[in-house]
């Protein structure tokens, strides 16, 4: 058999086993996917749980000596905790899900997005188009001419990128959208007779106007949570904030403008000190917006007695505040006339500062506030920086000890002075709103603009609690700089939280309004869309994501996620050329021929 009839002669290619080992091989990588994701929602879920349990149990034991019957109720508790993580509503089923889904589905989505990208690009209105824009430039050549509309059927890298990219985004929003209907599936009731617009989409807590707290123990435990939230919109402004974060970073990474260069270095910064204006604006004023455990936080961070809060409604006239200001003189010890009408205009600033504060002094107050503040913090944030280098950093620990630990003492001080600094410049704000060089300042600009004069109630109810809330977000300047980013974006979360009924449209709230169903696949189609946006870049611009959200789902994605490798189709070659290479095709065959002979 001659060299040509072997070429001729078609290859044979087994394909049964081909395709049997290629589906082999995916539903392979698609079972580690799930189960890398089952995992790490499994951990997400199960451990905290187990952890607080054990403290708790702890703590008890240091109290009392831990009895058999004791011993054995804590490891049912642990055990039942372990058994619940694996039930098939669970967070692990649905992380599972949601990536070992999303690489399933892309395999399956890829050809019909190819369909439609190619529809798209073949299409009647689309070529009108291409006309319209070779007619607006400059005409070009016969050659160039027939080189473009003999290249416009061919696929590009441009629709090779777009087709990768839809698929990716496709397959994780269908699967996450199957994954957030199982973690509500066990609560689709509770979310359907509850009110539509509290908490699906809105989680806030409800102030029970008739619990007042008690003259002894005034906290923010007395404010009672009336209404239940969505159980999964935490997650879904999570992941919103999220994707938004990434589409931020995606589009300034090809479309930044030099004047906005200054942003790269400040960004977090400006994002942070907005988030915290809102949030402390909606402490102050209306705390049913935040979440219920957020506002108990920030009122213990603050130790703020709850009646000034109340007492903060600009709504409120001066009598009734300085109805409050009396119940707060007597639970101070002090003479209720401190904060009776009767002998008073305003409320003094012993009062205001409470029995932590306890002066007349703001400066004494500041400085009183923070240290307490700094030293509550250092008590969090000390395991925060220990338990890793325990875990993961043994070696080290061992060989330079000493400096381990001042590293540690170091940078869990930097954080708590963080948080106390958050307290100290509220609390510093608060009171310059309530000054009387403040209240001189805004009647001098009032004057001038030929406007009423603000009165203390106006200071008291508008300006401090303004002027705090604008300067408790500038303590994000004494964290580091590579945790301004995650700062910044959990308290964007909490931002979200408290702005979204003011952002939705109108017709959509009155859709949520006549319709329950609505607010429910609202919350749905945000969590998927952003989910979906989170994996595409994870898969193909990890850069894009930021932060441990980057490490978790590279690792539950994993480094063998699909992906088509693309192949350009050669160019085609003028005529001319054409002529020339089977000329010089033919001459080459016949050296060939003419060497054997030669030799001969």
């Amino acid at each position: 058999m001659s060299d040509k009839e072997r070429e001729d002669e078609p290859t044979k290619v087994d394909r049964p086993k081909s395709l049997k080992k290629l589906i082999k091989v995916s539903l392979a990588g698609n079972r580690l996917a799930f189960v890398r994701a089952y995992l790490i929602g499994y951990g997400t879920e199960v451990v905290p749980l187990v952890f607080r349990l054990v403290i708790i149990k702890l703590i008890g034991f240091t109290r009392r000596t831990p009895s058999t019957g004791a011993l054995l109720q804590l490891s049912i508790g642990i055990l039942n905790l372990l058994l619940k993580g694996l039930r098939p509503t669970g967070l692990a089923m649905a992380s599972g899900i949601a990536i070992g889904g999303a690489r399933l589905a892309e395999g399956l989505i890829r050809r019909q997005v190819q369909a439609i990208v190619r529809f798209l690009r073949t299409s009647l209105i689309t070529r009108k188009l291409r006309q319209i824009v070779r007619r607006s430039t400059k005409k070009s050549s016969n050659h160039e001419h027939d080189h473009l509309s003999s290249s416009d059927d061919r696929p590009s890298k441009l629709e090779h990128n777009v087709v990768a990219i839809l698929s990716t985004f496709s397959a994780a929003s269908l699967s996450s959208l199957l994954a957030i209907k199982i973690l509500q599936s066990k609560h689709t009731n509770a979310l359907m007779a509850q009110d539509p617009l509290h908490p699906t989409m809105t989680p806030y807590p409800t102030l029970s106007e008739r619990s007042q707290p008690s003259m002894k123990h005034p906290s923010s435990t007395q404010l009672s949570r009336v209404q239940r939230q969505s159980p999964t919109l935490d997650f879904t402004l999570f992941f919103t904030v999220r994707a938004l974060d990434t589409l931020c970073r995606s589009l300034f990474a090809h479309f930044s403008p030099v004047w906005l260069d200054f942003l790269r270095g400040c960004s977090d910064t400006i994002l942070f000190q907005l988030c915290c204006w809102r949030i402390m604006w909606c402490w102050f004023y209306t705390p049913w917006r935040l979440p219920m455990s957020y506002v108990k936080w920030i009122t213990t961070l603050a130790e703020m007695d709850p009646r000034l809060l109340s007492s903060s409604d600009s709504q409120k006239t001066i009598n009734q505040i300085l109805d409050l200001g009396r119940s707060i003189a007597t639970h101070m010890g002090r003479p209720p006339a401190d904060g009776d009408p009767q002998f008073i205009d305003k409320l003094s600033c012993g009062i205001v500062h409470g029995t932590l504060g306890n002066s007349e002094s703001c400066t004494v107050n500041v400085l009183r506030r923070l240290f307490r503040a700094w030293k509550t913090s250092l008590g969090i944030y000390l395991p925060v920086f220990t338990v890793p280098v325990l875990l993961f950093q043994r070696k080290k620990m061992i060989e330079a000890p000493v400096g381990t630990l001042v590293r540690i003492l170091l940078n869990s001080s930097r954080s708590a002075g963080f948080l106390s600094s958050f307290v100290g410049l509220t609390w510093a704000g608060v009171c310059m709103g309530r000054s009387t060089g403040m209240q001189r300042l805004l009647n001098g600009i009032q004057g001038w603009k030929g406007l009423e004069q603000v009165t203390a109630t106006d200071l008291d109810g508008k300006v401090a609690p303004q002027l705090g809330s604008m300067l408790a977000g500038l303590s994000i300047l004494v964290e580091n700089k590579k945790r301004r980013g995650e700062m910044a974006l959990y308290v964007a979360t909490r931002a979200l939280c408290a702005t979204v009924d003011e952002i939705l449209p109108r017709w959509l709230r009155r859709r949520i309004i006549a319709n329950r169903w609505v607010s429910i696949w609202v919350e749905r189609i945000c969590f998927s869309v952003s989910f979906g946006i989170i994996t595409c870049a994870i898969v193909h611009h990890p850069d894009y994501v930021r932060g441990i959200v980057q490490g978790i789902l590279k690792y539950a994605i994993g480094p063998d996620w699909p992906k088509e490798s693309f192949q350009p189709m050669p160019m085609p070659l003028p005529k001319s050329t054409k002529t020339d290479t089977a000329h010089l095709a033919s001459s080459k065959q016949t050296a060939r021929q003419d060497k054997p002979t030669d030799q001969q």
